[in-house]
């Protein structure tokens, strides 16, 4: 009779312990889904950063082929235009 009276207080003790494991078990939930959707927000940032130095590179690209066709007066101008048009492109 002794070993059912124990056994029975320790059903109630695990069950006593089921409400605040939940509690737990949905915090940690929680966390996980706020780390994951800090870690998409930031690979959206990523992308959009890859969007915007492939745009200009290929810009600086297209400005280098235009300076190298001498489309410049003369070419001892040609490098400090490179960098004006450089430091414009930078600007904007």
């Amino acid at each position: 009779m002794a070993q059912i009276g124990q056994a029975v207080g320790r059903v109630s003790d695990i069950a006593a312990e089921i409400p605040s494991a939940s509690v737990e078990k949905s915090k940690g939930i929680e966390w996980i889904n706020g780390s994951v959707s800090g870690m998409e927000h930031v690979t959206q940032e990523n992308a959009s950063l890859v969007e915007q130095a492939a745009t200009a590179s290929e810009s600086m690209r297209a400005q280098a082929a235009v300076l190298v066709r001498g489309k410049y007066v003369s070419p001892g101008r040609r490098i400090s235009a490179l960098v004006v048009t450089i430091r414009k492109s930078h600007i904007d």
